[in-house]
């Protein structure tokens, strides 16, 4: 287990934050600065089946000792009164993808470290989420919205606010989706006007946990700020003082302590913790843009800690709170940013002891019935390549058309992992299985997904199945029809014809082109999907020179 950073308040402290992850640099090329292609996403996929048990397919002892350390998570820490666990901006991401073991998230997996929580340690646990639960856009992101809900109602959330992507999703649907049936985790917002009127009690302002021990008083505040669109729905107010004055009318008793899930900026979240016309908040729960969250809160404002649990679930952050028995000071906090990597995993064969898995089962079952894969490729747009004058019009045509006369690259892909991505969905894919019926699985898994002329379904376009040729190279028939006409190679080879590598010497010129690679392979083999891919590893693997002796092509 890793920990983040484990902080112990009353006392001073610095607080830092974790270094960004690193993305790779983005390239135009001379011509295919036209072509954002979809590359490879499979070899890591058989490197790190999803059958596999978790955290255990070629990892190296740094990898695999970083998820060993589970005894190391809340070190003298005594048994807290009451641990208020805070996540927020899902974004629609319900699990890891499978694709390498060591990829942390999930939903199943955060049901796991709460039990972890409430049966191993014996803790009182409450719960809260600061909202933007569901991706900003896509055919399934109401769905996803739903059973994300309903997972946390599974965990025993107490409460969620929401966010520019709920905002997005036009705000009264969305709820709907989930509120309309179900009461917890409540939904707050305080200062969002007429909510019992235009949003007929789906929407409080504020809720107090229930359970023994200290009692949890949560308000939820939405700045307008967030807002870049119109809603005749959504009203936002924007001062703020009689709005968590109401909220807190509502409560149905006394709190103990009291928890702000505040959708807005730091700077504003320590202004409202300075405010002397406020309640004084022992926590206030914001979003930040940076994917992962730093070592301990983002701010300490007097008694307040400001705390944020980063984005897609990848970590979670515990406050625990322990009684002083000084009226002046009745608790005292902690606090810990938690990963959740793949030691929280449910072992093979007691996936009915996690009702997440079952969810997500149905969730996949949803999809496919639903035919959600078909309104990724309704509106089908053309690939930048299609769009040159010299390749209007071009076509995929599949990989077997490359064999007659790219045999020795066509020999090297038949026998890579790029070949049988498909079969990985159909096969391979569990809790849930299903996944050739999902867009967002399938798109780094076969060629020309939601271009014109590209995949559409395993019937449709069985050619296209995998990923092939096209996927990097954009689609084809141009090409094949005028295998001759050269001043087409620089359009669908640009790693191997951009003028800039022409001038470099011989090592300086492999090393460029690998960068000029990697930029496209990261559309799918990014930090989410491929954790350990590294192109001048993995290169080496697909490599496909033409004719095979020619170095450097």
């Amino acid at each position: 287990m890793v920990t983040k950073g484990q902080c112990h308040y009353g006392r001073s402290a610095m607080f830092g934050r974790t270094p960004q992850r690193q993305r790779g640099a983005a390239f135009s090329f001379v011509v295919a600065s036209l072509m954002v292609v979809i590359a490879a996403a499979v070899l890591p996929c058989l490197l790190f089946s999803q059958g596999q048990e978790p955290g255990k397919a070629n990892q190296t002892p740094e990898e695999l000792n970083r998820f060993q350390a589970g005894n190391q998570i809340f070190a003298k820490w005594p048994k807290p009164d009451v641990a208020l666990l805070v996540s927020g901006q899902t974004v629609g991401y319900l699990q890891p993808c499978g694709c390498s073991p060591i990829q942390l998230g999930g939903l199943a997996r955060r049901y796991n470290f709460v039990q972890s929580l409430i049966k191993d340690r014996g803790w009182n646990v409450v719960l809260a989420d600061v909202g933007d639960v569901p991706q900003a856009s896509g055919p399934q992101a109401l769905l996803k919205y739903k059973y994300a809900m309903m997972s946390l109602n599974k965990m025993g959330y107490t409460a969620t606010s929401f966010g520019k992507n709920e905002l997005g999703l036009e705000l009264l649907s969305t709820v709907a989706e989930f509120a309309l049936n179900e009461s917890k985790p409540r939904i707050l917002a305080a200062n969002l006007k007429d909510r019992e009127k235009l949003y007929q009690g789906m929407v409080a302002g504020g809720i107090v946990s229930t359970g023994p021990g200290p009692k949890i008083g949560f308000v939820g505040i939405v700045d307008p700020l967030v807002m870049d669109f119109q809603d005749p729905n959504v009203v936002l107010e924007k001062h703020v003082n009689k709005a968590v004055a109401d909220a807190m009318a509502e409560f149905k008793s006394k709190p103990d302590l009291l928890v702000l899930l505040f959708q807005g900026k730091l700077d504003q979240a320590q202004n409202i913790a300075k405010s002397k016309s406020l309640p004084k908040f022992d926590v206030i729960v914001v979003p930040i843009e940076e994917e992962d969250p730093p070592s301990g809160p983002l701010a300490v404002v007097g008694k307040t800690l400001i705390v944020s649990a980063g984005q897609r679930g990848r970590h979670v952050g515990v406050v625990g709170a322990f009684r002083t028995n000084d009226s002046a000071k009745p608790f005292e906090l902690r606090y810990q940013v938690v990963e959740i990597g793949p030691q929280y995993e449910t072992p093979k064969g007691e996936d009915a002891k996690n009702p997440i898995h079952g969810l997500l089962q149905e969730y996949a079952q949803r999809v496919k019935n639903n035919n959600l894969l078909a309104e990724f490729t309704k509106n089908p747009s053309q690939h930048p390549l299609q769009l040159h004058p010299k390749m209007a019009g071009s076509k995929y045509v599949g990989s077997e058309r490359c064999m007659g006369c790219h045999d020795a690259a066509y020999n090297i892909w038949q026998k890579s992992g790029h070949h049988h991505a498909y079969e990985t969905l159909e096969t391979k894919a569990e809790r849930p299985n299903l996944r050739q019926y999902d867009g967002e699985c399938v798109k780094c898994h076969v060629t020309g997904f939601a271009y014109q002329s590209g995949f559409v379904n395993e019937t449709a376009t069985p050619k296209l199945k995998g990923v092939g040729c096209e996927a990097c190279h954009g689609p084809a028939s141009v090409h094949t029809n005028k295998p001759e006409d050269k001043s087409i190679y620089p359009l669908i080879n640009p790693w191997k014809y951009d003028a800039r590598l022409a001038a470099l010497p011989p090592e300086a010129r492999e090393q460029k082109k690998l960068t000029f690679i990697s930029d496209s392979c990261i559309k799918c083999h990014d930090l989410d999907n491929s954790v350990n891919f590294k192109i001048d590893k993995y290169w080496k693997q697909v490599a496909h020179p033409n004719p095979p002796a020619a170095q450097g092509n």
